[in-house]
């Protein structure tokens, strides 16, 4: 009797083994694309995120946008550049520059550095998760471009 509870068990595990080896671990992801402007002007270097507003129906996109503005999105459990999966997201768009404090810092080789804290540029409103205004369909098919034009004012 306890070599049959034995033998099960070592059956069930490598049934485990054998259909997780077949899966794939990729996500099935539609491609995602698109330009960020700020007033009319491409947005450079800046971070753009896709957050799914109902975490069963969708996966977080991230990008980062070139020095005309165009962003590609991936996702962590997806190919790289192929977007997300299907959803409702909310967007926010991160524009980031370093502001000196003032103050050095010694590094592990003995020079010192000036400190510096990153300082965001854009309104609560397109880059803070919670009050972001911007806003993404993600169909499963091929998308459009997804552009994003921002406003200062």
């Amino acid at each position: 009797m306890k070599i049959l509870k034995i033998l099960t068990c070592v059956l069930f595990a490598g049934m485990c083994v054998a259909i997780s080896g077949c899966s794939d671990s990729k996500l099935k992801t539609f491609p995602i694309e698109g330009n960020v402007t700020l007033d009319g002007e491409p947005l450079k270097n800046a971070s753009i995120a896709f957050y799914p507003q109902d975490a069963v129906k969708g996966n977080p996109g991230y990008g980062k946008t070139d020095e005309s503005g165009h962003y590609t999105l991936s996702t962590q459990l997806g190919e790289p550049g192929r977007g997300t999966t299907p959803g409702e997201y909310k967007v926010t768009v991160s524009s980031q520059i370093s502001v000196p404090t003032n103050q050095m810092r010694r590094t592990e080789t003995g020079a010192e550095v000036p400190i510096t804290n990153l300082r965001e540029t854009l309104p609560p409103r397109y880059s803070s998760p919670g009050s972001t205004e911007l806003k993404a369909t993600i169909e499963a098919k091929a998308n459009k471009e997804l552009n994003f034009d921002l406003k200062s004012k």
